[in-house]
């Protein structure tokens, strides 16, 4: 079930996007590693707050990925990380695509763990969060 922590950041987000003026239909999630298995798990139990995410060598369970409707996701994931193997998250993303999830994912050539290092410098990245 949803983590008593987890369900207090779902709360927070409206109130924040309020209290800062921000634009509550344009919420990205995003996460590294530990934080993108979290950043995956409040998008599948709390879609309606996030319009998008961006999830970095992070861990996925696949099995409600519909409820990430039509959710705008990049994945990125180094090939050589040997904390969360690539071969998981190859057959997570398949099996999101297979649902209608709409993930753009990409591979980090010869990264580690860390490929977080080379994500930061796509223009893709920087056009996405912009």
């Amino acid at each position: 079930g949803e983590s008593r922590h987890l369900r207090a950041v779902a709360e927070l987000i409206p109130l924040a996007a309020e209290y800062f003026g921000a634009d509550a239909t344009n919420i990205m999630v995003s996460g590294t590693s530990e934080g993108a298995t979290a950043a995956w798990d409040i998008a599948m139990r709390h879609p309606e707050l996030f319009s998008r995410a961006m999830m970095i060598c992070g861990g996925v369970d696949p099995t409600h990925a519909e409820a990430l409707g039509d959710m705008e996701i990049y994945v990125f994931h180094g090939t050589n990380d040997v904390k969360v193997r690539i071969a998981g998250i190859n057959d997570a993303v398949e099996q999101m695509l297979a649902k209608g999830v709409n993930i753009t994912y990409n591979t980090v050539e010869g990264a580690m763990h860390d490929c977080w290092k080379e994500v930061q410098t796509v223009d893709t990245v920087r056009r996405f969060i912009g």
